[in-house]
């Protein structure tokens, strides 16, 4: 199974984490530890709306360029918008434009799926970005070694890359069960046993088992939900793969407690577990300061990793002692997400593998304790314009398609 990473591309990034590119996971990555960016490669989904998929590029690659910091590479998954009517203009290319334009590496996530006309347009976009990508493959796509031998071919094909530059992910979505764990193990196996025909520059596996909705949780106690993604790595972390998984939400979105103002809440993850504190809220006065008695409570707990080991824990730290504000929903699932790429990060490079070693309060890898957290590069004030002014209209007004 070692011919299926090629050796002349040793695994630099120990971790993909498929990340939704909202403002929390954003901000949340902008305040990443500098020393461990060379080790992380997100993948940051990019969200539909109704405003259509040339307005949801443009509103993806702002969002980008204000918020992460620099030298992080990323894969960008547009899968979920669709291709626009018509018209030159398309969003694979035009993000990937206007990244290299600020400088920020990404390599775009393919599927087998995808039409002929995508993959063109992915392929378009790796040439401006080192003609790398990775493919994300479900194993359902593609449920056969012949299946997805074919499949494969038309990637390459239609895209005119090399697989030996591309990284796959084989992403298993939700484990919600333990019983799900055999059958997880046995596709990830098929799948490397069978090598889809290529030799890869990496294999990721990637799951989630955080539930799509909390809403069934007990409030005012910290409950326990087991980390069923992490018993599957340690079950295949002698094959050769690197580890992935979801973050701190669900694989596929689901419901939420309350839509317009979910309760405070905040998602911990330890070594093989989530610690989910949920909190009624005051019945007068300023409801979300029940937030301080949720953080108070988990800094005190035993599974608290301490204020050293990411942005999220010290702002967590700071709210259990009431200062400054309770935060939003956002903040909180920002929080939750630097704890959860800290820890997950402090486990594969302090050991080797996630995630057998429990974090530790030691910073990452050239980065003193109390060192301020990598921030974004500066970026130019005033109305957005990617370099060379080609494409800066303010929101919701777009120039008409190249």
């Amino acid at each position: 199974m070692t011919g299926f990473v090629d050796p002349d591309h040793p695994q630099e990034t120990v971790y993909r984490p498929i990340l939704r590119a909202r403002r929390g996971e954003l901000d949340a990555l902008r305040h990443l530890d500098a020393g461990w960016i060379p080790s992380v490669t997100p993948i940051l989904v990019a969200q539909s709306t109704p405003r259509g998929p040339v307005q949801d590029a443009y509103d993806f690659f702002k969002a980008v360029g204000d918020r992460l910091p620099r030298g992080l590479r990323i894969g960008v998954d547009l899968a979920d918008l669709p291709d626009p009517d018509g018209g030159l203009s398309y969003p694979a290319r035009d993000v990937a434009e206007y990244l290299a334009g600020w400088g920020i590496p990404m390599l775009p996530v393919l599927r087998v799926t995808d039409s002929a006309r995508r993959l063109t347009a992915y392929g378009d976009a790796a040439r401006m970005h080192d003609r790398r990508a990775i493919l994300r493959l479900r194993p359902d796509e593609a449920p056969g070694p012949a299946t997805a031998t074919r499949a494969c071919d038309r990637v390459w094909r239609r895209t005119g890359l090399l697989p030996e530059r591309c990284d796959l992910v084989i992403d298993l979505g939700a484990l919600t069960h333990p019983g799900d764990l055999p059958g997880a193990e046995h596709t990830v196996r098929r799948v490397l046993g069978s090598a889809i025909g290529e030799r890869w520059r990496s294999v990721t596996v990637a799951a989630g088992a955080m539930p799509p909705t909390l809403s069934h949780l007990p409030r005012n106690v910290a409950t326990r939900l087991p980390r069923w993604e992490a018993e599957l790595w340690r079950r295949i972390r002698h094959l050769p793969v690197g580890f992935g998984d979801h973050g701190v939400t669900a694989p596929r979105p689901g419901g939420r407690d309350h839509p317009a103002r979910p309760l405070p809440t905040m998602r911990y993850t330890t070594r093989d577990a989530w610690w989910i504190y949920r909190w009624s809220r005051h019945a007068g006065g300023r409801p979300d300061d029940r937030f301080y008695d949720l953080c108070g409570r988990l800094t005190s707990a035993p599974h608290w990793a301490g204020a050293a080991l990411s942005w999220g824990d010290r702002e967590i730290a700071r709210r259990a002692r009431c200062t400054p504000g309770p935060g939003t929903p956002t903040s909180w699932i920002a929080w939750a997400t630097s704890h959860h790429l800290a820890h997950v990060l402090s486990a594969l490079t302090g050991a080797g593998s996630e995630p057998d070693a429990d974090p530790t309060n030691a910073p990452p890898p050239g980065h003193s304790a109390g060192q301020p957290a990598g921030r974004s590069p500066a970026r130019p004030s005033g109305r957005f314009r990617p370099p060379g002014g080609r494409f800066s209209p303010p929101l919701g007004q777009l120039d008409e398609p190249r």
